[in-house]
């Protein structure tokens, strides 16, 4: 059977149905409002050639007398791709049986329903389904109705580039383009928005966007439609939506939408513009970032409690664990005064060990002690001049520096914005790690000199002595690593740690290069702009 033609609108659109059962085209036939929609009764697929000629199929429903409704289905789907098709079953054994064979047949892009035909239910969907996809097709059909009355032959091929540049526009456009009618049901959709959803337009026309969503976000989205349609704010002034989508378990996918109403003509109902962004890897990584911003605020707690415990073991180290030494060292001196004619050579010998093993540990403690106090406490920052701090290094230096006769040269050095207690500390390391580890009947001689980038200030200091073994050049920055035995060199082996502690405080590192009998340079860095506060 064929509806009436109207004789000023061409016929765009076909619904094709294929059964001996009267009573489905007549509900069909209610069914359809729109002049532009053909409803053609087939008897064959060999008919799909004919009825082909007369427009764009965009719905098939193949009734359940149909002896190979699959084969039909295949036939018109080689016609038509994007043509829906609605296999029609006499029980809901038969639903399944042809649900399972379309699974294993070829229907790429074509959404493929099948209902039972003895449930009520099922009869109303298929109603509901017919009514979507004349929907969708509607904004088509004003397109089509828009093209033919325009007469002029110019008029119609503006209009016709005109609609490929819209659509060419759409599918280029960087993000997904949906357009929604009052209902929230699919009127068009661009390429991006097939590559978000994993869905091509033919398998959303005429249905529901939101059914696209789970639960929570279906009912934010369907509340902002609505909201849409019913604003009198500026387009521009409409909030953007944000809405999850739970994929397969484990994925999420954020979105961006924003909304914007238009009409195609001054008599066509308002349109809503959904423009869509997929913010996914945005969110996930803003995820994360505030999940390790949490973790650092958790670790900079335990750093605080850290710290207060160190600060106590640094009050212990300063007083309680020095009274044992004093009293160890005070009862040694008085055994070796009382029982000087009693002990022997041995004895004395023993005595002067065990003095100086109590000796070197209250230098330990002592050097712990300073370590500890490092960056720890909150010390201002002053604007020191270099050249001037160290003649202070060195004036408080005089005796080792007279003693082994050492040359040290300085250049001019820069003021900087530091720590001067530090400042002077790592100096004073330096130059005396410098002094020490000298050759033998060497002079020992140190060169300072500085230079500068823009971010950080940077100094040398450069010795003639014993040098370093390259395995060596970055432990020896650690606390209480030593290279030599203390009857060889004296010390702690806290010194350099004490050094990089002092220039990591000041937002720098320290270096040195080194080569075994040819001396070393050590080299450190010091961040310009600090603030005066530590």
């Amino acid at each position: 059977m064929m509806m009436e033609e109207s004789s000023t609108l061409k016929k765009d659109f076909c619904l094709l149905i294929q059964t001996g059962e009267e009573y489905l085209e007549m509900e069909l036939s209610k069914s359809i409002q729109e002049k532009s929609i053909q409803l053609l009764s087939i008897d064959s697929s060999e008919d799909l050639n004919e009825q082909h000629q007369r427009g764009q199929i965009i719905t098939m429903i193949i009734g359940s007398d149909i002896e190979d409704p699959v084969q039909s289905a295949q036939r018109l789907h080689a016609w038509e791709k994007n043509a829906k098709i609605i296999l029609m079953a006499p029980s809901k054994i038969r639903v399944d049986a042809l649900k399972e064979a379309i699974r294993y047949s070829p229907f790429i892009g074509t959404d493929v329903i099948c209902l039972n035909e003895s449930d009520s239910s099922d009869i109303e969907s298929l109603k509901k389904i017919i009514q979507e996809s004349l929907q969708a097709v509607k904004f088509r059909a004003i397109i089509s109705k828009t093209n033919a009355q325009v007469t002029s032959s110019l008029a119609i091929e503006k209009q016709v580039l005109s609609q490929k540049f819209i659509n060419k526009m759409m599918d280029f456009a960087p993000i997904g383009i949906v357009i929604v009618n009052r209902q929230g049901n699919v009127l068009a959709w661009n390429r991006e928005a097939s590559s978000i959803f994993k869905k091509n337009e033919s398998q959303v026309l005429g249905t529901s966007f939101s059914r696209l969503f789970g639960h929570s976000s279906r009912n934010n989205l369907e509340s902002y439609i609505r909201k849409s349609f019913e604003s009198t704010l500026d387009p521009g002034l409409i909030e953007t939506l944000e809405l999850e989508r739970k994929l397969k378990v484990g994925f999420r996918q954020f979105l961006n939408l924003t909304a914007s109403l238009f009409a195609y003509s001054d008599d066509s109902e308002n349109m809503l513009i959904l423009a869509i962004k997929d913010v996914t890897e945005q969110k996930l990584a803003e995820e994360k970032l505030y999940q390790a911003n949490h973790s650092l605020r958790e670790k900079t707690k335990e750093l605080s409690v850290s710290n207060a415990e160190l600060e106590q073991f640094a009050f212990v180290a300063s007083h309680d664990l020095q009274e044992p030494l004093r009293m160890i060292t005070g009862f040694l001196s008085l055994i070796e005064k009382k029982y000087d004619s009693v002990l022997d050579e041995k004895g004395k010998e023993y005595i002067r060990f065990a003095t100086d093993g109590a000796m070197r540990m209250r230098k330990i403690i002592l050097d712990l002690l300073e370590f500890s106090r490092v960056g720890s406490l909150d010390l201002k920052r002053d604007e020191i001049k270099m050249n001037q701090l160290l003649e202070e290094v060195l004036a408080l230096n005089n005796k080792l520096i007279t003693e082994n006769n050492a040359q040290i040269e300085i250049f001019d050095l820069p003021v900087v914005m530091a720590v001067q207690s530090s400042m002077r500390q790592l100096f004073q390391n330096l130059i005396n790690n410098a002094i020490k580890y000298k050759k033998k009947d060497a002079r020992p001689e140190i060169i300072i000199s500085s230079s500068e980038d823009e971010h950080y200030w940077y100094f040398n200091i450069q010795d003639n002595g014993i040098g370093i073994h390259q395995e060596y050049t970055e432990k020896i920055f650690n606390i209480f690593q030593r290279l030599h035995s203390k009857d060889e060199y004296s010390g702690t082996g806290i010194g350099l740690a004490i050094c990089k502690k002092i220039v990591e405080d000041h937002g720098g590192e320290i270096t040195v290069e080194s080569e075994e009998g040819k001396g070393s340079t050590f080299s450190f860095s010091i961040k310009k702009n600090k603030s005066n506060s530590g």
